[in-house]
């Protein structure tokens, strides 16, 4: 059937012998929905929000069907879920309504993995007071943010300190490091 509403269906009976009978009956042709929904892409260790985007028809939604590509299932029309690791899942809709039709799509949801920012020195990161050490993070290109309020891809330090860097990649995710500077301290002769 092409549309919901009432349809008239006629049977035609033939005998053998050339005898025929008709009927008529009226069947109600129920609307189906039209499943859809959108997801936010995260980045790993962050909610994933799902919005509900299906179009019921005309007919009543009585329950929705989440099924989110790890093994875990979830209802309700606007549902959030939490992933377990970096992946692309493939999230399955299945919108039921009050008249017994349903309808299912499919899309792929994105959880990004957090970059992984490397600091390396160019030197020993234990050094004698009036020294100094050019600390650099990987990888490059990404915005980077220092403990120390500067915003490029390496700094020179001189003093003892925990230097922490963050950095951001194309998906907005962000990874952090760390790494521990010692300046001794020179004695005093007399």
């Amino acid at each position: 059937f092409t549309s919901a509403g009432p349809a008239q269906i006629t049977l035609i009976g033939l005998t053998s012998f050339g005898c025929p009978d008709t009927v008529v009956q009226t069947l109600e042709v129920y609307p189906s929905p039209e499943a859809d929904f959108s997801a936010t892409e995260v980045c790993f260790g962050q909610t994933t929000q799902f919005t509900n985007e299906t179009d019921p028809k005309g007919s009543t939604i009585s329950e929705y069907d989440w099924f989110f590509g790890d093994g875990n299932e979830g209802f309700g029309t606007d549902p959030t879920h939490e992933y377990f690791n970096a992946d692309s899942f493939l999230v399955t809709l299945v919108a039921h309504t009050t008249d017994g039709c349903r309808d299912t799509i499919q899309h792929y949801v994105h959880v990004w993995s957090l970059p992984n920012p490397v600091i390396t020195a160019d030197g020993p990161v234990e050094f004698c007071e009036g020294d100094d050490v050019l600390l650099t993070v990987n990888p490059a290109g990404t915005p980077t943010f220092w403990s120390t309020g500067e915003t490029t891809q390496s700094i020179t330090v001189d003093t003892t300190g925990l230097y922490e860097v963050q950095i951001t990649d194309e998906h907005g995710c962000i990874g952090e490091t760390q790494i521990l500077v010692y300046s001794w301290l020179l004695p005093e002769l007399t």
